[in-house]
């Protein structure tokens, strides 16, 4: 009697129940530490490329690279409420060789930092941060989709970060630095998308790879490609959801 009241006040847990714990806590802080590992090394690659970025910035005036000359023109058509114009030209005529999303951006910092030619410095600044954003989402992507140990996927972004003509195009008013920074994200959430099928995200992703496309039109390549995973997968109603959204961005 004493037994069996002793029994039900402290019932056995099964031996297998208490592996699964074990298992399942183990998995649990294996992936905190591997969260932790990635965060650190991502940190010192972003830190690595945007003191590279800094160090190789030389004040060289607006308009070397021709395309820096039309993206602060457009920026201050855009602050000053004239419209996304040439307002350097004869009749303002319409920009509409550009994407629009690089001079948007650019509007919103003249708006914050209206004197030029000083504002070209926050203009670059800001090219140093997507620069360290991307070489960030290099080594995430590298290490969850191509398998890269951390340390050769921090070498990986530290390199890019290094190489011509990374620092040429970060240190100028240039769309390439936003496109990558927004990019490299995009891919990895992406490819979480096209395997796990949440519509949220999918709607998601296919905002970001279209918003891409408004900084640079190759952006595009990213869409297509998005919606042919999907279509192979025959995920056809997230396929629809996608089109749905990248038409309306």
């Amino acid at each position: 009697m004493t037994s069996s009241r002793l029994s039900a006040e402290h019932p056995r847990v099964a031996p297998s129940a208490v592996a699964g714990t074990a298992r399942r806590a183990t998995r649990a802080w294996l992936t905190v530490l591997a969260s932790w590992r990635e965060r650190h090394w991502s940190i010192l690659a972003a830190t690595i490329a945007i003191a590279v970025t800094i160090v190789a910035f030389e004040p060289f005036p607006v308009g070397v690279w021709v395309d820096d000359g039309h993206y602060v023109i457009l920026a201050r058509a855009l602050a000053s409420g004239e419209g996304y114009r040439y307002v350097n030209l004869p009749g303002a005529p319409f920009a509409t060789h550009f994407p629009p999303g690089y001079p948007a951006f650019l509007a919103v910092l003249t708006r914050l930092a209206p004197a030029f030619p000083a504002n070209v410095r926050v203009f670059v600044f800001a090219n140093a941060v997507f620069t360290a954003a991307t070489a960030a989402g290099i080594v995430v992507l590298a290490h969850r989709r191509l398998s890269l140990p951390l340390p050769v996927a921090a070498l990986a972004a530290v390199t890019w970060a290094m190489a011509v003509p990374t620092p040429m195009l970060s240190t100028a008013v240039m769309s390439e630095p936003l496109f990558l920074a927004m990019l490299l994200p995009a891919l990895v959430f992406a490819e979480r998308a096209a395997r796990d099928g949440r519509a949220r995200e999918t709607v998601l992703v296919a905002l970001v790879l279209a918003a891409c496309f408004l900084v640079r039109s190759i952006g595009v390549a990213g869409c297509v490609a998005f919606l042919v995973v999907l279509a192979a997968r025959r995920r056809w109603r997230d396929l629809g959801l996608a089109v749905v959204a990248t038409g309306a961005a």
